[in-house]
């Protein structure tokens, strides 16, 4: 860091199993593999919601502000793709403590704002695709205790759905609702658990705590009452399958 040889905006991950072969084989064009492990977090590579990219200078920032916590993304060795999302794990200041799934990742980026055009599958076998999304966190104290009211928006289009089901948007909009909060409230429940506060909540009791109480702050996390509630907009439906009147 002090010889500059490393840049801020370098990329961290951890790994699981060996990866020193992936990483070390030079490629026709010359470049080591290494260059090819960034443009896996790109967001033209997709699944950048799940991926949570994550700079050098990020962790760093994240690791000395005792107001939020780290979450890295977690990569294995694949055949053909040469990389492998296994999830994102998470920390409490220097220790790993637990690991979101790629799909309870997603709850990060939308309460960060961090989200990309990400893809899900619903309950009644139709794939959406959320196209941006925007959080509004409000926050309190009341007897010693956090109150966070976060209140998310989201906008999608339909990609595909099973032959011969009849659309309603509203129900479909509700039953994004219903999946997306209770994911999120799963993820809540377990990062307060284990008081890393992977979403940066912290931050926004600044000018609420006096600085002397920063430090408290994983405890005042997992003490916290946290009200989540989303909001999906439908624009399109056009790619709906119909069953055919002959069928």
């Amino acid at each position: 860091m002090r010889d500059r040889t490393l840049p801020l905006d370098a990329l961290v991950t951890l790994v699981s199993g060996d990866m020193e072969a992936v990483l070390n084989q030079p490629y026709p064009t010359g470049e080591l593999s290494g260059i090819y492990s960034k443009l896996f977090f790109e967001s033209y590579a997709g699944g950048t919601a799940q991926k949570n990219k994550m700079t050098l200078w990020e962790v760093f920032s994240r690791y000395f502000n005792p107001l939020e916590e780290n979450i890295i993304p977690v990569l294995s060795n694949d055949p053909v793709t040469l990389f492998r999302l296994q999830g994102n794990a998470y920390f409490q200041g220097d220790k790993m403590v637990g690991m979101l799934s790629p799909e309870e990742t997603l709850i990060t980026s939308i309460v960060t704002n961090k989200m990309f055009p990400f893809e899900i599958e619903t309950a009644q076998k139709m794939d959406v695709r959320i196209m941006n999304s925007k959080s509004s966190i409000h926050v309190k104290m009341i007897n010693n205790k956090p109150f966070i009211r976060i209140r998310a928006k989201t906008t999608m289009t339909l990609m595909d759905s099973a032959r011969g089901i009849h659309i309603d948007p509203s129900e479909l909009e509700a039953s994004i609702n219903k999946l997306i909060e209770e994911r999120a409230n799963k993820v809540f429940k377990r990062t307060q658990k284990d008081q890393a506060d992977i979403f940066r909540l912290g931050n926004y009791f600044r000018s609420i705590l006096p600085e002397s109480s920063y430090n408290h702050w994983p405890e005042l996390y997992q003490q916290a009452s946290i009200d989540f509630k989303l909001e999906s907009k439908l624009k399109n439906t056009g790619l709906q399958i119909m069953k055919n009147p002959t069928d």
